[in-house]
């Protein structure tokens, strides 16, 4: 949790020197939230005077952010869980940890309430003969949520691996639009959260990103 505070005030600050920097015409596409420091060194000299501030404080955060990075690393090594939880390309140590934390038990949850826990399965209107499928709930601990969505995100885009998970959100963000993105990134972090515990409940099993396939040879 300190170290998703942290995630938020650097994002904070990140929007806000990208702001200024338009606001002087000053092109920032070429630089991610991780190498944006780099073009404090190009600026004039009064606009570093001005943002210099920010810069510094977005440096430590930064600083924060790696050690918070490398503790959650350490601890994550006396959960095995864990690792088997990493087996899936876009679940690193953050999002295992929180998951195995928060779950606590592989056998606490089929996979249908494991979906429901997380607050990632959709609400129903059901009311005679009509039954409305509605957002999702977010019930349950909002960062495993967020997280979940985060380690969706990495799948479905360009560096994550060709996979059961990412033909699966594709399949729905080929209906159109920005809503079917935002719910195919949805449905991907609830097949995440389902998929993370039956590899949970049975360590003994490889993790195969192309499961489908595979079986029907």
């Amino acid at each position: 949790k300190a170290r998703d505070l942290l995630v938020k005030q650097r994002t904070c600050i990140i929007n806000a020197i990208r702001g200024f920097l338009r606001s002087f015409g000053i092109d920032d596409s070429e630089y991610s939230s991780e190498t944006i420091n780099q073009l404090y060194n190009v600026l004039s000299k009064e606009l570093k005077q001005n943002l210099r501030g920010l810069f510094e404080t977005l440096t430590s955060i930064n600083t924060c952010i790696k050690n918070y990075d490398k503790r959650i690393e350490k601890i994550a090594k006396k959960y095995p869980e864990t690792e088997t939880l990493q087996q899936i390309k876009g679940v690193g140590p953050l999002i295992a940890l929180t998951f195995a934390l928060i779950i606590g038990d592989a056998n606490r949850f089929t996979s249908r309430e494991c979906s429901s826990y997380t607050g990632l399965a959709p609400k129903r209107d059901q009311s005679g003969d009509v039954d409305k499928q509605l957002g999702i709930s977010k019930c349950g601990n909002k960062l495993l949520r967020k997280l979940l969505v985060q380690g969706a995100q990495y799948i479905m885009g360009p560096f994550g691996e060709e996979c059961d998970l990412k033909d699966f959100g594709t399949r729905i963000s080929q209906r159109g639009g920005s809503i079917a993105r935002k719910k195919a990134k949805v449905a991907v972090a609830r097949k995440l959260a389902v998929t993370m515990l039956s590899l949970w409940r049975n360590p003994e099993i490889q993790y195969d990103p192309h499961f489908k396939k595979n079986r029907k040879k």
